[in-house]
């Protein structure tokens, strides 16, 4: 078998949760292989969320098993269905402290309608799905927990611990190599010029309770 295909099985049969090794495994292949890794990927993602007509896409790959797992599990629902008082641009934080008993932190992407608001409060136009995170509850409804609009989310259940780790550790390629390398056509990363680069988070996450 080729290294692209074995990559794979390995995803297969480790269902994508061992997400430190996975990354070393991706690092390891021939860069012409993470390349098309990383389009057939990205054509996953484009064809599930097709229906929803979006431009573009802030595509996450500092976890390759977890981007794995994404495009296998998550469905893409309109939202949100309630709402509560968090801070701007504060998801992730605010998912920290607002899960209950009766809840739990799903992550992934969200749509916007049509606007973009950056960090320094500058409002862009731009149809595109962005990194997020947000609460379900028991019912099943979509909480979003910051005052931004969105109108659509595609994500999967993680626990605080792995969400966590998610955001703040990764050890794949610089993304900029592997973005440089892409096909335009088939990556969706259509972002506006000013989009922020890096997240800095001034947060901890908060203890079990």
């Amino acid at each position: 078998m080729t290294p692209l295909t074995d990559f794979e099985t390995y995803l297969q049969a480790t269902k994508g949760l061992l997400l430190k090794d996975t990354n070393k495994k991706f690092v390891s292949l021939p860069t012409a292989d993470q390349i098309k890794w990383v389009n057939e990927y990205a054509l996953g993602v484009q064809e599930k969320l097709s229906g929803y007509g979006a431009g573009g896409i802030d595509l996450d790959i500092t976890h390759i098993a977890f981007a794995w797992r994404l495009l296998k599990k998550a469905h893409a629902r309109k939202g949100p269905h309630k709402r509560l008082n968090g801070k701007p641009h504060g998801c992730y934080e605010n998912c920290f402290a607002m899960v209950n008993a009766n809840s739990a932190i799903y992550t992934g992407y969200a749509r916007n309608r049509g606007e973009l608001v950056l960090q320094s409060g500058k409002h862009v136009p731009a149809w595109i799905w962005i990194r997020h995170s947000w609460l379900v509850n028991s019912k099943k409804q979509i909480i979003e927990t910051t005052p931004h609009d969105f109108s659509a989310y595609f994500g999967i259940h993680v626990d605080p611990e792995l969400l966590w780790y998610l955001i703040t550790t990764g050890v794949s390629p610089s993304e900029s190599e592997l973005w440089d390398a892409m096909d335009p056509s088939t990556s969706m990363r259509n972002l506006p010029s000013n989009f922020p680069k890096k997240e800095v988070f001034d947060f901890k996450m908060p203890k079990k309770r």
